[in-house]
């Protein structure tokens, strides 16, 4: 849930909003992140998942919105910055231990600029956890995705190469 969806008439009592906290705990914990892990929380959104990921590691929060950075909490993640997932050129190559994007890769006009560079900057067996939100397809459960990355594992894939996980 971001500032758009509140501005839009949106509430914490839509189904997927009500859920989406409690997936992304079930989803970091199964993951095995561990609590000393540097994530990057890409899209970022008004922050509401920060207190979950924050028990698993130091985050460094991520969003194309100045907005959206300038709203969040003091004290939730080690850094905030203005950047755009498809150039994360400011943090090195191998830099974080996972990567989370909740609803936003359905956001990117094309999503393979964005996956290429969250494997750039995961570390070898870094893990990227993003869901897909299904609000722009009332009838879809939405899409949820655990990869853990190591070498080319990542290499040309795109919305089309993922298919449904077990939760």
């Amino acid at each position: 849930m971001d500032y758009r969806d509140i501005e839009a008439g949106a509430t914490e009592d839509f189904c997927w909003f009500k859920a989406k906290l409690e997936l992304i705990d079930i989803l970091l914990a199964k993951a095995g992140i561990k609590n000393s892990a540097k994530i990057l929380s890409a899209g970022c959104g008004i922050g509401r998942e920060m207190e979950i990921i924050k028990e698993y590691g130091d985050i460094y929060a991520i969003d194309v919105d100045p907005g959206i950075i300038a709203s969040l909490p003091d004290g939730l993640c080690i850094e905030k910055r203005v950047c755009d997932v498809c150039d994360t050129s400011l943090y090195p190559d191998n830099f974080f231990d996972a990567v989370v994007a909740f609803d936003l890769l359905e956001h990117c006009k094309d999503d393979t600029p964005a996956i290429k560079e969250i494997h750039r900057a995961l570390k070898p067996n870094g893990l990227f956890v993003f869901t897909v939100s299904p609000r722009f397809n009332p009838f879809s459960a939405g899409m949820i995705g655990l990869l853990v990355i190591t070498g080319d594992t990542i290499e040309g894939c795109s919305r089309n190469h993922f298919s449904n996980l077990s939760v």
